[in-house]
């Protein structure tokens, strides 16, 4: 009786340092931290081979009847962010990537397709050429001021991968956002 409780706590020992291991090889890249960067809207943010800047943030009240029987109408903001963006390598590069960027309101996230640039440019951007773009993204009002009209820009991570790749070397995953 005792060699069948000594094999029991054995394999039963086994099996616990088992699950460790295994949770231990799950996780071992999984990052610990959670860093996004925060810049102003008069700062200058650089990726790895372009940088942009907003040239102006503005928001302007419009009005969007759905079925008028059901919920009436539905107050909206449209928020414009205006953007320049630079080529800071020596070959031509696409900032196609930064169309992708969504505006954060609280725990909302909103993407548009209300973008006003010049498309043959933004995918072939010569060195230290710059471009401007424009996006209009529409936006609940009651959210809007609730958040007592705080909004961030969130930058796709496709623009900064050399960063991001250090960082998450170091166990954090990180991203890169402008207050606005």
């Amino acid at each position: 009786m005792k060699i069948k409780t000594k094999y029991f706590i054995i394999l039963l020992c086994l099996i616990v340092l088992f699950c460790f291991y295994r949770y231990y090889k799950v996780n071992e890249n999984v990052p610990s931290k959670f860093s996004i960067e925060y810049s102003s809207a008069e700062e200058i943010v650089k990726c790895d081979k372009i940088q942009f800047k907003i040239i102006s943030y503005k928001t302007q009240d419009v009005i969007v009847e759905e079925n008028e029987g059901i919920e009436g109408q539905k107050s909206m903001i449209n928020v414009t962010v205006e953007a320049e963006i630079k080529n800071t390598s020596n070959n031509i590069e696409s900032a196609a990537m930064f169309i992708e960027s969504s505006l954060g309101i609280g725990y909302y996230k909103y993407q548009t397709s209300k973008w006003d640039f010049d498309k043959s440019k933004i995918k072939n951007l010569n060195p230290e050429e710059t471009i401007n773009l424009k996006a209009i993204y529409s936006v609940k009002k009651d959210i809007y001021e609730r958040s007592n009209k705080k909004a961030i820009l969130y930058i796709p991570t496709k623009l900064y991968e050399k960063e991001l790749l250090e960082k998450y070397k170091l166990g954090i995953r990180y991203g890169k956002a402008i207050k606005l």
